[in-house]
């Protein structure tokens, strides 16, 4: 089972056990805000994004967030939301969070299930976003929130960091790189996109928690056929459209 980063926030906070109408109640804040997010047809070209990050910002705002912590970044059709959680002071840098709200687009057509509703079935959750990465976002909102209500002050200021397009052009995270440094500036980065681990079934503990040490990246070939041609209506047996075809399954193997 995927688990989240927020297991680095609860163990550093010394975390102790709460009662259990507490963890209940707690668990199902968390499980609506992810039915929320997932309900935000964050693609592109829907301009969605915007939305789903005030509705976290109006979230932590009701749950006790300074505003002026609170930082709604719009860029085009897409923003990103910067959010600081203030610890004791002092000198260390703060710990970074981030993550992205958008999402690849989903044809509900092509789906069994509504993609934009959250469905739990046996155990597991479908929707656009659940693994990849409003499952994460959900996490570290749920957690930020409870925390703060529970009085928690950290050692050093904790930024959350949603980003608006890490599924297309990335130029919201250039932007806060570039435009927000300030606001975003840590001794280091935890990616909610990046690593995973895995909770004991049984007694609801962290076994371990995989770190991520790189990221691949893509790569765009363009290939060209040629040959002497003809006319459509009577093509050659030796014809660039086939070699490009037999290029492609090629690629395939």
């Amino acid at each position: 089972m995927k688990t989240l980063f927020l297991f680095l926030l609860l163990i550093g906070a010394g975390f102790e056990a709460r009662a259990a109408s507490q963890v209940d109640a707690s668990r199902a804040e968390a499980r609506e805000l992810f039915a929320r997010l997932i309900a935000f047809k964050t693609s592109k070209g829907l301009g969605q994004v915007p939305a789903l990050a005030t509705y976290l910002s109006e979230k932590f705002v009701a749950g006790g967030f300074d505003p002026k912590d609170i930082h709604l970044l719009p860029l085009g059709e897409t923003a990103s939301l910067v959010v600081r959680y203030r610890g004791k002071g002092g000198t260390r840098k703060p710990i970074l969070l981030i993550a992205h709200m958008d999402v690849v687009t989903a044809n509900p057509a092509d789906w069994v299930r509504d993609p934009f509703i959250l469905t739990e079935e046996n155990g597991y959750f479908f929707g656009r976003g659940t693994a990849d990465i409003k499952n994460e976002v959900a996490a570290f909102a749920a957690n930020f929130l409870r925390l703060k209500r529970e009085g928690f002050v950290p050692k050093r200021d904790i930024i959350l960091a949603l980003t608006g397009d890490e599924e297309t052009a990335q130029e919201t995270t250039r932007d806060l790189v570039e435009n927000h440094r300030d606001l975003i500036d840590a001794e280091y980065a935890l990616n909610g996109d990046g690593g995973g681990g895995v909770i004991d079934e049984d007694s609801g503990k962290a076994k371990l928690l995989y770190l991520q040490g790189a990221e691949k990246t893509s790569v765009t070939y363009s290939i060209t056929a040629h040959n002497p041609g003809g006319h459509s209506s009577e093509p050659r047996l030796k014809n660039a459209i086939y070699d490009l075809a037999d290029a492609l399954k090629s690629l395939q193997g």
